[in-house]
């Protein structure tokens, strides 16, 4: 019998056009960029999408709940109608927007309503997808969201041949029980079957990366031959890998814990297994470690406790050895260094106006790894990484739908234990309204700054009349506070921009240098937010 993991898309669709199927983020096909969220996705076919998890099969089954009965002005009973309603079709709800942008996931309503940090995420209340499934949904649209075969086959497209890459357990003990084989490799589909020493066992489909296998009890000790198998069209069997069955009156290992640890440090090793000896002393189990002998400071005949040195960075075998001659499998322990702790030095774009649509920010800086995490004002939101120098953060448009308090949000970045934290904020700015230097900023400096003896001229310290304010604010050191730019693009707060300080200095909160301006009368409060909302957008002219 074969099931697939995952909960089904298809109930997601259920909310994507009706009352509590919310809202979602604009589609504007662009031309021939290449998506973020595309990037390492393999390609996937809609018929393989649909039998994995949009079908009524799945145990959200919104093909016959909702779907069927036309709900939200969206009707689909298969992968073909579920295409011809969504591929570059207008959303009911949201007229300027499309379900599916062929090659753009993350312009994609239907896409992006799934993710982690989607406002009223699709399937209302759950079973949400896991990434693997989300992987299958980017993969058919990167891949152009091709429509599915006539027959809800493959559409013209073959079925891919697997790759195995590693089964978990390695090794087992004879003569146990019946047991869970974890496969990880490539090209998995919905319908890949588990081979196991030339039968077929029953095969859990997890992603196009994982699948499970139930494996029976081994009577016999030896190496037992794996494959995946990808039915045609297409399709074909995997390389072979081999699962060791180990005679149960030997030792074998089964887990490690810890299972990775810091390079320099003592630590403390408990193997867990079978087959361990603790007496009579002639015949005791010891734990081979980077080739010396180590007497465990516990043990019984499941689990041996050792405590061994400081190790460089490498990864090392471990073994247990009775004194008989027997041993055990060699399972792999990594000896690594810390994480680091992250810096941001930039972010792009830096600034939006809210209300925007979501888009992709990148990330700038030093010492990011993978597994990094990353908060825009407060909130998780959905990290690619680069490198260790880049990450992509998808930015929902919630999260921009109004300005946050002094127009900046903070952005974080947190590196996971071992070591890591987070890093000091990078601030992105969000105006409350479209602002110009021309037409809303130039007016007030007029006005107000650029007076006779004041900033209307080159002698004076900054010269804000007409056609020179732009070149002697943005990108330009203050003089007053060295540490600051006069306007730094996108950067509202009085730390970053010398003119907001000055612009939002009082006698109790004093500028970093000089008088609050302008001399006179002040800016009213509206005014102000004028000019911060122009530097929160990244001052454009």
């Amino acid at each position: 019998m074969r099931s697939t993991s995952g909960p089904s898309i298809a109930t997601l669709l259920c909310l994507v056009l009706m009352a509590g199927c919310a809202e979602q983020r604009d589609a504007e096909v662009l031309p021939e960029p290449t998506s973020p969220v595309c990037e390492g996705v393999a390609p996937r076919t809609l018929d393989e999408v649909f039998a994995a998890h949009f079908s009524g099969q799945q145990p959200t089954g919104c093909t016959t709940a909702c779907h069927a009965q036309g709900l939200g002005g969206l009707s689909f009973s298969d992968a073909r109608e579920l295409w011809q309603a969504t591929v570059n079709q207008t959303s009911t709800e949201a007229p300027m927007r499309q379900l599916v942008v062929p090659g753009r996931p993350e312009q994609s309503h239907l896409y992006l309503k799934l993710l982690p940090d989607a406002p009223g995420r699709m399937p209302l209340g759950g079973p949400y997808l896991d990434e693997a499934a989300l992987r299958d949904v980017a993969g058919w649209i990167c891949s152009g969201a091709a429509e599915p075969s006539p027959g809800g086959g493959d559409g013209g497209q073959d079925n891919p041949q697997p790759r195995l890459d590693s089964l978990t357990p390695p090794s087992v003990a004879t003569n146990g029980a019946p047991f869970t084989l974890t496969l990880t490799g490539t090209d998995f589909i919905a319908t890949s079957t588990v081979v196991f020493n030339d039968a077929d066992v029953t095969t859990t489909y997890v992603g196009p990366t994982t699948l499970t296998a139930r494996i029976p009890t081994l009577a016999m000790p030896g190496n037992y031959p794996v494959i995946v198998r990808n039915p045609a069209p297409g399709g074909g069997t995997s390389n072979v890998l081999s699962l060791t069955a180990v005679d149960s009156s030997a030792p074998t290992i089964t887990g490690l814990d810890p299972t990775r640890v810091t390079a320099g440090t003592a630590f403390t090793l408990t193997v867990t297994g079978s087959g361990y000896v603790c007496s009579p002393p002639v015949s005791r189990s010891t734990v081979l470690f980077n080739g010396a002998s180590y007497t465990p400071s516990t043990c019984d005949s499941t689990q041996l406790t050792v405590s061994l040195p400081a190790t460089p960075v490498g990864d090392y075998l471990v073994q247990v050895s009775n004194g008989n001659g027997e041993t055990s499998n060699t399972p792999t322990l990594r000896v690594h260094e810390d994480n680091p702790v992250p810096a941001v030095s930039s972010l792009s774009p830096c600034g939006t106006v809210a209300g925007a649509a979501g888009f992709t920010l990148t990330l700038s800086g030093t010492d990011f790894v993978d597994g990094a995490s990353v908060t825009f004002n407060g909130s998780p939101v959905t990290v690619t990484f680069i490198n260790t120098s880049e990450l992509q953060a998808s930015i929902p448009a919630s999260l921009v739908a109004s300005a946050p308090a002094e127009n900046a949000a903070a952005v974080v970045v947190t590196n996971p234990a071992p070591g890591g934290g987070s890093s000091a904020p990078a601030y992105f700015g969000v105006a409350t309204q479209a602002v110009t230097l021309a037409s809303d900023v130039q007016p007030l400096f007029t006005a107000n700054c650029a007076n006779a003896g004041c900033h209307s001229s080159p002698s004076t310290p900054v010269n804000l009349t007409s056609g020179r304010a732009y070149d002697e604010l943005v990108g330009v050191p203050s003089s007053g506070c060295s540490s600051r730019l006069q306007v730094m693009a996108c950067g509202p707060l009085r730390s970053q921009s010398f003119l907001i300080d000055k612009l939002l200095a009082t006698n109790t909160s004093p500028a970093c240098s000089g008088s609050p301006m302008p001399k006179g009368t002040p800016l009213t409060a509206a005014q102000k937010q004028l000019i911060i909302d122009w530097v929160a957008q990244g001052a454009p002219p």
